[in-house]
């Protein structure tokens, strides 16, 4: 559910590394609660990880 502009860009990336994947997250605690550190077309955000599990239109989702 990209803008056009980001949706371009996303599937350039795709192609160029051969990735299934357009996106990277880091999970981190604080606070004792895990959060997800990314980068975004705004910036970088922290969000609380369940929300963004929630929010995300994923078909999958792969942690490691």
């Amino acid at each position: 559910m990209y803008l056009p502009l980001g949706a371009a860009w996303i599937a350039a990336q795709q192609y160029v590394t051969k990735s299934e994947f357009d996106h990277a997250a880091i999970v981190v605690r604080v606070r004792g609660d895990a959060m997800m550190l990314e980068e975004t077309f705004s910036g970088i955000k922290m969000r609380p990880f369940d929300e963004r599990i929630v929010c995300s239109k994923a078909h999958h989702i792969v942690s490691r």
